[in-house]
């Protein structure tokens, strides 16, 4: 078995960092580059990660994880009260240094000055919310449409019911917020008896019509 759309594809973990976003952030965080000029050559790296998975094939794709130095720090980044240090790449990378491929690697200062989540730092005063990074990672999800399509007699289908209630609530918050999101049950269209897998149903070619049509209406069929 060679081709990629034969096998099931799945993308664990972040990709390399690209040498003008760490250039950017470092200029970012010394004062050099703007908060708004780096946004911009993040969003650019983003695009060309998403680019590149497509290019060989994979039918999964991330952003590569290039807006967050860590996975642990979101929380560290919206709450105060901890004793801190702040948040740089070039202290992410001073600890990185010395991994090795294929070779356990132990933080060398876990307990030492740092942010508080990965440092393992103490709380000294009562804590404090400062920013919602959760609802400034959400709101990312308004930058482009998406549809959440449901099969046939999902009231009947217990979970899938509570889950179909859960993606209207989902779409609710991303409009509500500037994006543009729906909630398209195929019965609507007027077709019957799909599953909770509409495109290994008998009628999935009428499914992936459907589908064509939301990406031309979205101008998200251009590539």
């Amino acid at each position: 078995m060679t081709e990629l759309d034969r096998i099931r594809t799945d993308v664990v973990g972040s990709l390399l960092r690209p040498p003008r976003w760490k250039a950017a952030r470092a200029g970012m965080e010394q004062g050099s580059t703007s908060k708004a000029d780096f946004a911009r050559i993040e969003l650019d790296c983003v695009r060309e990660n998403v680019a590149l998975q497509e290019g060989i094939g994979l039918d999964a794709v991330t952003d590569g994880e290039v807006g967050r130095l860590n996975f642990q720090d979101s929380f560290g980044l919206a709450v105060s009260g901890y004793e801190t240090g702040s948040e740089s790449l070039a202290e992410h990378e001073r600890r990185a240094a010395g991994g090795a491929p294929l070779a356990r690697f132990d933080m060398p200062d876990l307990a030492g000055a740092g942010t508080p989540v990965v440092h393992r730092r103490p709380v000294s005063r009562r804590l404090k919310l400062e920013r919602n990074v959760p609802l400034e990672e959400f709101k990312k999800l308004t930058k482009f449409p998406m549809q959440m399509v449901w099969g046939d007699n999902i009231d009947k289908a217990g979970n899938y019911a509570n889950s179909y209630k859960l993606s209207v609530l989902f779409a609710e918050k991303v409009n509500k917020y500037g994006g543009k999101a729906q909630v398209f049950k195929l019965t609507d269209a007027g077709l019957k008896g799909n599953t909770h897998i509409p495109f290994a149903d008998m009628n999935n070619l009428a499914v992936a019509d459907l589908l064509s049509k939301f990406l031309a209406e979205n101008g998200l069929d251009k590539r």
